[in-house]
């Protein structure tokens, strides 16, 4: 009996033991690939991370539409050497120009101030916008761009061009008080206001300033 036990447990350990080898080569099988799919592996291409080239350059960033080109703003003095030195029946009692940079916007202002002995007098302005962003110049001379005109008994107002450059005047009849403003080359502004004159005044006084000079003025000249 002791013989015969001690062959049953012989028996029973040894199929335990091949049991567990057979699991084991069972798992190696499932883990280790086929012949099939070891080739079909290495046919696939290998996966590669780009590299930069060293000699390759950055392009540049669009450029900005919103801004025209840069241009300092004139002297003042070169701005002061457009208005007229006298009018017609009038004399010019203040002239003046300063150069003024704001939040990185640079802008010159020429004024002028002429009186006639009756009491009518007449100003005249001309401002360069130097390097002011497009979108603020369209808002500086926004009734350079339309088309319009109005009459009535009071007097008028009404849009025109003056050596070329648009433009906009209006007339008060009653208290004979004018103006006309022209936008010269995308970059001035000049406006000629007359008080207690007839708009003839007014007209003359813009014909005396060279409007086509102006536009053709650069910077630091």
């Amino acid at each position: 009996m002791t013989r015969t036990k001690k062959t049953g447990t012989l028996l029973v350990t040894c199929t335990l033991v091949l049991l567990l080898c057979g699991c084991g080569n069972d798992e190696d099988r499932q883990q280790a690939p086929s012949p099939e799919q070891s080739a079909a592996r290495s046919a696939q291409p290998p996966v590669s991370t780009p590299v930069a080239d060293e000699g390759a350059t950055t392009p540049p960033a669009p450029e900005d539409r919103t801004t025209v080109e840069q241009a300092d703003a004139l002297a003042a003095e070169t701005l002061k050497g457009m208005l007229p030195a006298s009018l017609a029946g009038m004399e010019r009692t203040d002239a003046s120009a300063e150069r003024n940079p704001s939040m990185g916007v640079e802008m010159t202002t020429s004024h002028a101030r002429y009186e006639a002995a009756d009491g009518g007098s007449i100003r005249i302005t001309i401002t360069d916008a130097g390097n002011m962003p497009r979108p603020m110049r369209a808002g500086l001379a926004a009734w350079a761009v339309v088309e319009y005109s109005r009459q009535t008994d009071a007097g008028h107002e009404k849009s025109g061009t003056y050596s070329g450059f648009k433009g906009m005047e209006e007339y008060d009849t009653k208290n004979r008080r004018g103006a006309i403003r022209v936008f010269v080359a995308d970059r001035f502004v000049v406006a000629v206001e007359g008080d207690g004159v007839a708009m003839d005044s007014v007209q003359e006084a813009l014909g005396k300033i060279d409007l086509k000079k102006l536009a053709g003025l650069t910077s630091g000249s």
